[in-house]
């Protein structure tokens, strides 16, 4: 999930069970207005619909 998450930059990641980690990549997503709204909700929808979906990876499988 990490290496998807900062490959596409579409979100933040935290360290587990660092509950100051995770306060300080939530308030970056509070702040950063480009991971706010509809724009940031639209991309992350088209990154499971054309990238990231069992679908799409089956026929990856099927071709090596």
């Amino acid at each position: 999930m990490k290496r998807i998450v900062e490959h596409s930059n579409s979100g933040k990641v935290f360290v587990h069970n660092n509950p100051e980690d995770f306060a300080v990549q939530l308030r970056q997503i509070i702040e950063d207005k480009d991971l706010k709204g509809d724009k940031f909700e639209d991309y992350c929808k088209k990154l499971v619909l054309e990238k990231y979906n069992w679908e799409i990876d089956s026929r990856r499988l099927v071709t090596i």
